[in-house]
């Protein structure tokens, strides 16, 4: 872009007043060879405009009316409205604002004064007194009753103020209405009695009001310690139910339903291999004086868990590939021993908050009593109880696994099982891809 100089700048100042426009003009630095830009032009010889030298809008008269009105306590929005309808100006509301404040007035609470704090607050005072003064007039006037009725509206003002809220204002007021409540209550005494108390019985009545609010004190401190012991008696006693509900003993057998009886029943089968089962015909017959005499009780007559024989040379990928089993339930494995000091980590693990969950604890039994292999061929196709098309995992498997439950948490609801079942049921949906029971290898293993 060409630079314009002086000379050029007075030669377009010149083609501007002549009343050329800008493209008039750089066309004829076009045609001298001058490439000017019409940003360039309209940049440089652009003018601000003439400021209007109109008339102020607050002039004398709208401030002495300003002066005026403020004495009438106008708010700023009908002193607006009020110098619009006379003089035809429309004043903004901060304008109006800092006027009122250029004149020397302030704002307060009971309105506009054009007084210091410190001279109103001593006009204040003397006004106050005066009221006092007319209220003591008044009051010698008044009967009884409308002394009630003057100590009832000073309290309901005190509690009118208390509820407004605490500024200086309403401090001020609560104060006044407490004293002249006081002072209307001191008179209505002096005048109920016939006589004047002397000086010896208003110290009398001092102190014993003195010793009472000691004593009152006394009993509120004595009340707050009792609650904190209170409150502290009560955490210890929480805490010590909480214990008591872990170590709680299982219940007599008279009060345990059937099914619980059931489950006591499995529970006390042992869980090492079973012997190979002898033929039906082996076994001797009973005598028939034996069946026709004995009475056997209901409790008893709960059959327990079939147990399927399995040989041990079998691997366990064959046991359970192999044909469906009976009840649609896998056949027994070989179940991996937990120790006791792995069973303890277990049942901390399950402990949130400050208690124990039951599925959390049984779902990590599952995964540590169960073989890597078997639970590698469960994933996916067994369920708890071979519910959904699925097969039941294998009853030794549950037996173990209700036996390690009934020790840590003997009184479970049908809830709490069902919550059970359904967290094992979400761990067989998914495989595992490492045995976290397994050793680890060693560094020289290739």
């Amino acid at each position: 872009m060409t630079r314009i100089n002086r000379e050029r700048s007075k030669e377009v100042c010149l083609m501007r007043e002549n009343g050329k426009s800008t493209r008039e003009i750089q066309q004829h630095f076009v045609s001298l060879d001058i490439n000017i830009s019409l940003s360039a032009l309209r940049n440089h010889f652009r003018e601000k405009p003439a400021r209007r030298t109109g008339p102020r809008k607050l002039h004398r008269k709208i401030l002495a009316a300003i002066d005026d009105q403020t004495n009438n306590t106008l708010s700023a929005k009908d002193l607006q409205h009020l110098i619009k309808a006379d003089f035809g100006v429309l004043l903004g509301l901060s304008t109006i604002r800092l006027a009122r404040r250029k004149l020397g007035w302030k704002y307060e609470k009971r309105g506009f004064t054009s007084r210091t704090r410190d001279e109103s607050q001593e006009e204040r005072r003397m006004q106050e007194l005066q009221r006092s003064e007319c209220e003591e007039m008044l009051q010698d006037e008044t009967t009884e009753d409308e002394d009630q009725s003057v100590v009832n509206s000073a309290i309901k003002l005190e509690a009118n103020n208390r509820r407004r809220g605490s500024s200086m204002f309403y401090k001020r007021r609560r104060r006044h209405a407490t004293q002249a409540s006081i002072g209307i209550a001191i008179r209505a005494m002096q005048r109920s009695c016939p006589y004047p108390p002397d000086s010896s019985e208003i110290c009398e009545l001092k102190r014993r009001l003195s010793g009472t609010e000691q004593q009152v004190a006394f009993l509120m401190s004595s009340l707050e310690e009792m609650s904190s012991s209170l409150e502290a008696q009560t955490r210890n006693l929480q805490g010590l139910q909480d214990q008591c509900r872990l170590k709680q003993t299982p219940p007599a057998p008279q009060q345990l339903d059937a099914s619980t009886l059931t489950r006591r029943k499995l529970f006390t089968v042992k869980t090492e291999e079973s012997p190979p089962l002898e033929p039906a015909a082996s076994k001797p017959a009973a005598p028939a004086s034996f069946v026709a005499t004995t009475t056997v009780p209901a409790p008893t007559l709960v059959p327990g868990p079939t147990l399927v024989p399995v040989s041990t040379l079998v691997p366990i990928s064959t046991l359970v590939q192999g044909p469906k089993p009976v009840r649609g339930s896998l056949p027994d494995v070989k179940i991996r021993t937990v120790s006791q000091a792995r069973e303890e980590t277990l049942y901390r693990n399950c402990v949130v908050k400050g208690e124990a969950r039951p599925e959390g604890y049984a779902a990590q039994l599952f995964m540590a009593l169960t073989p890597f292999e078997a639970y590698k061929s469960w994933a996916k196709k067994t369920n708890w109880s071979g519910s959904k098309g699925k097969m039941a995992i294998p009853h030794s498997v549950k037996q173990k696994l209700e036996f390690y439950v009934y020790q840590r948490f003997p009184i479970l609801s049908g809830d709490q099982w069902h919550r059970i079942r359904n967290k094992i049921n979400e761990r067989l949906r998914s495989p595992r891809k490492v045995d976290p029971e397994a050793k680890p290898l060693g560094f020289g293993h290739f």
